[in-house]
């Protein structure tokens, strides 16, 4: 549809109400930008070195019972990590691609709004308009304007998708791979997994399997805690008072510990 005829219903936007629209948006796509970029996909990969670690224990020590985890586990954390990963950078690449196009066509739209508040078309006026680039306003009103391409990863989702998307997950396949074939069936325009690309679904599912293996580790290490038999002390009488005291032996650092008893007469 050519610009001319979109122009008329968008002009009627105040200059004010542009400038508000225009730097709402830039901000917003700028500060989700910098979040996904400085922060989240920096914390995704310490996450990744962390359970590569975490990994090369339990293979050292074949999966055993006193270190509360396995390698099947450490394994799984690490596919969600990368299917966050995967959809990180999908964010990150929407995002710029949306602020591009968004400035295309705030730019016409300004320009359209002087037009009809100027009674003749300026040189200044003219140069902007043969330079505007038409293609990327025209993708930004069919692409972005109504739905943001962003609402696959942050839009609402039923709780029966919800719940029917997590009961898929926990069949064992792999995430990353269940990621990748409801992201082209998206692209292809077929029905997908509407909760999967999610941030928030991906994120809670790996607290979810993350606390199972602090649980775990956390049942190991009282497990393999052993006490011994415990000794009576005695000093003749009723104790009423006692102190404790912590100090350092300096002939071979280590601590004494110094334990007063005070018994009545």
């Amino acid at each position: 549809m050519p610009l001319r005829f979109i122009s008329p219903f968008l002009v009627l936007i105040s200059q004010q109400g542009h400038k508000r629209w225009d730097k709402a948006v830039v901000s917003g796509l700028e500060n989700l930008r910098s979040l996904v970029h400085e922060n989240f996909i920096p914390a995704l990969e310490r996450c990744g070195i962390i359970l590569s670690r975490l990994l090369g224990i339990a293979r050292f020590h074949d999966s055993r019972e006193s270190i509360g985890f396995t390698a099947a586990q450490i394994t799984r954390l690490m596919d969600i990590v990368s299917s966050l990963t995967v959809v990180a950078h999908k964010i990150l690449l929407s995002v710029m691609d949306e602020l591009e196009h968004f400035t295309a066509f705030s730019g016409w739209l300004r320009l359209e709004i002087d037009k009809q508040a100027s009674s003749t078309l300026g040189d200044e006026l003219t140069e902007k308009e043969a330079t505007m680039d038409n293609a990327k306003v025209l993708t930004y009103i069919q692409r972005y304007l109504v739905s943001s391409p962003l609402e696959l990863y942050f839009g609402e989702v039923t709780r029966e998708d919800y719940a029917k998307n997590q009961e898929l997950v926990e069949d064992g396949a792999s995430l990353l791979e269940m990621l990748d074939k409801q992201l082209k069936r998206q692209e292809a325009g077929q029905a997908y997994m509407k909760a999967l690309p999610h941030i928030d679904f991906l994120v809670n599912y790996l607290i979810s399997r993350a606390n199972i293996v602090f649980r775990d580790i956390a049942e190991a290490e009282k497990r393999s805690v052993r006490f011994g038999q415990p000794t009576e002390l005695s000093v003749g009488s009723k104790i009423w008072k006692q102190d404790v005291h912590l100090c350092s032996n300096s002939k071979n650092v280590s601590s004494l510990l110094a334990v007063t008893l005070l018994a009545s007469s």
